[in-house]
């Protein structure tokens, strides 16, 4: 369900309504705003969460998981989707052991591919940032859809 939060326990005004799934083990979840500019998180109600409130609340978690899918197309014609984490590491296939293929989607024809990150690095989620990039071309968001990050505990 949904519930309010408020992770550096400040004042009451800057709470958060956020999506909390108990049976999956306590994971409290946060939306990001469907934005093409730029990748940012929002509450259940679609106001902001700040920097400050989503570094709290990701303190006390253990794991923390997100997936991203894009389209087939995108792979096809920009090379390999780089993430950018909240610490600005790079997430992808090809250099993070926290980055799996969830669903291929271009082999069943669905036509989008869902990558889950799933890491101890409480740092690197939520994802900031992705590109498709091939060499000598600039880097681009090519259909990029973020799921929900969600920390545990």
């Amino acid at each position: 369900g949904e519930y309010w939060v408020d992770p550096n326990q400040g004042c009451a005004r800057d709470a958060f309504r956020v999506f909390c799934n108990f049976t999956a083990g306590g994971e409290t979840c946060v939306t990001p705003r469907d934005d093409v500019t730029q990748f940012s998180y929002v509450d259940s109600e679609g106001s902001p969460v700040g920097v400050v409130q989503l570094t709290f609340l990701r303190l006390p978690s253990v794991p923390a998981h997100q997936d991203v899918s894009y389209p087939c197309s995108g792979m096809a014609q920009g090379g390999p989707l780089k993430l950018r984490g909240a610490n600005e590491d790079e997430l992808s296939l090809e250099t993070s052991p926290y980055v799996k293929e969830f669903r291929d989607g271009c082999q069943t024809q669905q036509g989008r591919t869902v990558l889950e990150v799933r890491t101890p690095v409480l740092e690197q989620l939520p994802v900031l940032d992705a590109s498709f990039s091939d060499l000598g071309a600039p880097p681009r968001r090519g259909g990029v859809l973020l799921g929900p990050v969600c920390f545990m505990g």
